[in-house]
């Protein structure tokens, strides 16, 4: 059975971190921005050709999240601080081939499984499971190529909460070894 998986960003983005796209206005409305927003611009292509996507999320105070649809990786996070200067609090790198070439699971959504599986192998339902093993013996973050290393079909939204995205990936029955159950 294949699995479709979702994340969504909106009143809050699902994994690394929450972000309220649909925060109070602040105090003087000069600061504001008119209302949420999202845009999208290009992002790079992976080395099979698949073009990706960089979106940008912005709440009424002006802070931004720029969430690329390769891995779901949250590339920016810009938040105010104390005094109301905005900085980015989230690793990464600015571009995709950076994260193609050394992607540290920095912002991305992992998956099927987020954490190690030990030996890369499990037991379910009486069937055992052999999965990659990537990380000194054990299975991390789904593997080679887990749901951090897939470009995610992205559907952008605004909505009486704010703006959002959606993030969809099918994950096939069987895929590097796990069931559509797993």
């Amino acid at each position: 059975m294949n699995q479709s998986f979702r994340a969504a960003a909106g009143a809050c983005l699902v994994g690394a971190c929450l972000f309220c796209l649909s925060c109070s206005i602040p105090e003087d409305p000069e600061d504001a921005v008119s209302e949420a927003a999202i845009s999208d611009t290009e992002f790079g292509t992976m080395p099979d050709g698949a073009e990706t996507r960089l979106y940008t999320l912005v709440n009424a105070k002006g802070e931004e999240a720029r969430i690329t649809n390769y891995g779901g990786i949250v590339v920016s996070l810009k938040v105010l601080d104390k005094e109301g200067a905005l900085g980015d609090v989230v690793l990464g790198y600015d571009n995709l081939d950076d994260y193609v070439k050394d992607s540290p699971y920095f912002g991305a959504i992992t998956g099927r499984y987020a954490n190690r599986i030990r030996n890369g192998k499990f037991t379910l339902d009486g069937t055992t499971y052999e999965l990659a093993a990537n990380n000194n013996g054990n299975h991390l973050h789904g593997g080679e190529k887990g749901f951090d290393k897939v470009v995610w079909a992205a559907e952008p939204f605004t909505d009486e909460e704010g703006a959002g995205l959606e993030l969809t990936y099918t994950s096939e029955d069987g895929r590097r070894g796990l069931s559509g159950d797993a």
